[in-house]
């Protein structure tokens, strides 16, 4: 989880201050919950998911706005249990989420964007493959490192590709989506050539 605060850490930095409130914000990106069988490859139950999200938020001027984003696990439509981020620009959501259900219950999994300015709450629900799946099994060892190449890195460098930080601001961003800290790599994103 040491990543994950890392992560948190560069959003931060890079989430210029909110303009004036405006209604008519926009937000890209939305939630992933990866499968019960790659979480049990890092220690978790079988009825936990690893919820994750970087979601860019703009007013109607295309601006950074605020929001707070949850990625919400709903059981035959009633909330179960979710995981939540909040900031200005780019919201970054990482945690686990828990449920309990029976093979006969629907479960959907959200995206809600409850945005600061007077822009009503986006939701967005879509339905899992299949949880719980047919037979267990077991997948090869996964690394937190891993995991940020294929399920973080995917949603959080083209957001970061999109910003436009001004000249001499302490963090830069390239096309790629490489953030580099006072001239210093940072985060690499894929090709992944900063440090090869």
């Amino acid at each position: 989880m040491k990543r994950i605060a890392l992560l948190a850490a560069v959003a931060a930095l890079l989430a210029p201050p909110a303009a004036s409130a405006q209604s008519g914000s926009t937000h890209t990106g939305s939630c992933r919950f990866l499968d019960h069988d790659l979480v049990d490859a890092v220690g978790s139950s079988a009825d936990e998911l690893l919820a994750v999200a970087v979601v860019a938020v703009r007013d109607a001027a295309g601006a950074p706005a605020g929001a707070e984003v949850t990625c919400e696990l709903r059981i035959n439509g009633w909330p179960a249990d979710g995981a939540s981020g909040s900031g200005t620009g780019v919201v970054v959501v990482a945690g686990t989420v828990q449920y309990a259900a029976s093979a006969t219950d629907r479960l959907t999994f959200c995206t809600v964007v409850d945005y600061a300015d007077a822009t009503p709450t986006a939701t967005a629900c879509v339905a899992p493959s299949q949880i719980p799946p047919d037979e267990p099994h077991v997948d090869p060892p996964v690394t937190p490192d891993e995991l940020f190449v294929r399920y973080v890195d995917p949603l959080l460098c083209p957001v970061l590709a999109m910003l436009t930080l001004p000249p001499g601001f302490p963090v830069q961003v390239n096309n790629q989506g490489d953030v580099y800290v006072l001239g210093e790599p940072y985060w690499d994103c894929p090709p992944y050539d900063i440090w090869s």
